[in-house]
C-alpha cells in the first residue's frame, strides 16, 4: 500500500555467481539480476535531507548488498515524473518478519511516498523469482532519498531502476 505524506519523518555474471557461492547461474539468478552493474559498498555519509545522511548513490549501473534487519538509506537521481523502482533480490532468507517499509522522498524530504508491507509475507511474494520490486512515481527532479527499513532476516542485493516519463 503506497501513501503520500507532507510530514518529514561491474562484475561479470560468472564472477557474481562465484561470489554468491552459486553452483550454476540460471535465468532469474543473482547474476542475471545484477548483470552489467558494479558493486558499491555504500559506506559514505552523504547529506540527503535535514538531519539525514545517505550511504551511497545507486542507479542502474550499481547495486549493493545489505543484511536485514535494519535500515538502509541511499540516493537516486531522477527526472521529474519518473518512476523509481527498488528491487530487492533475496540471496538468503531466514525470517520474513512483520514490517518492511520503503520511503521515496522528494528532494529536501518535504514530501514522502511510503510502501508498507502491512504484515504480508514478502518471502512468499518473491517465491518464484527471489525478487521483491516496489515502484513509485516521484514528482520533482533531483536527488531522492530512499529509505528501506525492515525486520526481515535476510541477505539482500539492492538494485534500482529509473523509468523516465512515458517510457514504461
Amino acid at each position: 500500500m503506497l501513501t503520500s505524506s507532507r510530514q518529514r519523518r561491474s562484475g561479470a555474471p560468472l564472477a557474481l555467481c562465484a561470489l554468491l557461492g552459486a553452483t550454476s547461474c540460471s535465468a532469474g539468478s543473482a547474476a542475471d539480476f545484477m548483470s552489467g552493474r558494479g558493486l558499491d559498498p555504500c559506506i559514505q555519509a552523504l547529506p540527503a535531507c535535514p538531519g539525514l545522511r545517505a550511504e551511497c548513490v545507486l542507479d542502474d549501473t550499481r547495486y549493493t548488498e545489505r543484511t536485514f534487519p535494519g535500515d538502509f538509506r541511499f540516493l537516486v537521481r531522477a527526472e521529474p515524473d519518473s518512476k523509481i523502482e527498488i528491487d530487492l533480490y533475496l540471496t538468503q532468507q531466514r525470517d520474513a518478519g512483520l514490517t518492511t517499509r520503503i520511503d521515496w522522498n522528494e528532494p529536501g524530504c518535504a514530501d514522502v511516498y511510503t510502501y508498507d508491507s502491512g504484515g504480508r509475507d514478502l518471502f512468499a511474494e518473491a517465491a518464484d523469482t527471489s525478487i521483491i520490486s516496489k515502484k513509485q512515481t516521484i514528482r520533482e527532479g533531483g536527488e531522492h532519498l530512499i529509505e528501506i527499513q525492515s525486520d526481515m532476516q535476510a541477505k539482500v542485493l539492492v538494485g534500482v531502476r529509473v523509468f523516465l516519463p512515458n517510457t514504461e
